[in-house]
């Protein structure tokens, strides 16, 4: 399959992020510069996974989904699953290997995984709809990590979504405090958990979630409409957020965290 490589689009800004049940300390940890990434001359993008050489899954295109991998090094290259009306790139381990979706000319979703541009549809047997989000460096493809955690979302009998970390055989139950709903999407080694809450206002923010603690995270672009998608071993996060002119972005967060494990700490 050819993979085309396009030029980058990037914006940097610094913004700190509010903080939930965290101390000064804690909140200079997660004090965050962000860098907007779009894909050049298109209004939506998003980005989904990161691993830890800063190379990030995701796609662009609101009508006809188009799936990428960026480094900083190498901007844009497209990855779409051979013959399909519409892919969407979401997991991405150390050795560059990706999963994520796509569409058939009927309709149907499938997961797909893509080694070294290998391309192979996985579907669990007798379904119609097939979605793999996360990848780990042991080639296992859902919501889990190298140490077999394993994060998520669940909907209640009364229709509220929960996120929800299962770590050394327990079951956590992840709600942002004063939530009306919390989703869980992306997961690290350390079992930090990544994904997005909606507040009493209607408002939708990201979270980080470490230890039982929360950490809301905007991007000052958007506050109010971020979402995290990824997040690696050191620290970085991925995601998006709608701007003012309705267009929706990608962003890429760093932070204190980044610098300490980079340095082994």
């Amino acid at each position: 399959m050819k993979k085309i490589v396009f030029a980058l689009a990037l914006v940097a800004v610094i913004f700190v992020c509010s903080t939930a049940s965290t101390s000064a300390r804690e909140e200079e940890r997660f004090r965050f510069h962000f860098r907007t990434i779009n894909f050049p001359n298109d209004t939506f993008t998003q980005l989904l996974g990161i691993n830890d050489s800063e190379m990030i899954a995701g796609y662009h295109g609101a009508a006809t989904n188009v799936g990428f991998v960026f480094s900083f090094r190498n901007n844009f290259t497209l990855e779409n699953f051979p013959n399909s009306t519409q892919t969407q790139v979401i997991g991405i381990n150390n050795q560059g290997y990706t999963d994520g979706f796509y569409i058939d000319a009927a309709g149907i979703n499938h997961g797909f995984l893509d080694i070294n541009g290998t391309f192979t549809t996985v579907d669990f047997p007798g379904t119609k709809l097939n979605q793999l989000l996360g990848l780990n460096n042991l080639e296992q493809a859902t919501g889990i990590n190298d140490n077999g955690s394993i994060s998520g979302f669940y909907i209640d009998s009364a229709g509220k979504n929960h996120g929800f970390l299962i770590a050394k055989g327990e079951f956590r139950t992840l709600d942002f405090p004063g939530s009306t709903l919390t989703q869980a999407f992306g997961l690290n080694n350390h079992d930090e958990v990544v994904g997005q809450y909606v507040d009493a206002s209607g408002l939708t923010h990201g979270f980080i979630s470490e230890d039982r603690e929360f950490t809301s995270v905007d991007d000052p672009n958007g506050i109010g409409t971020t979402t995290i998608n990824g997040i690696n071993d050191r620290g970085q996060i991925v995601g998006f957020y709608v701007a003012a002119g309705g267009n929706t972005d990608g962003f890429v967060g760093s932070n204190n965290r980044e610098l300490h494990r980079s340095n082994g700490a």
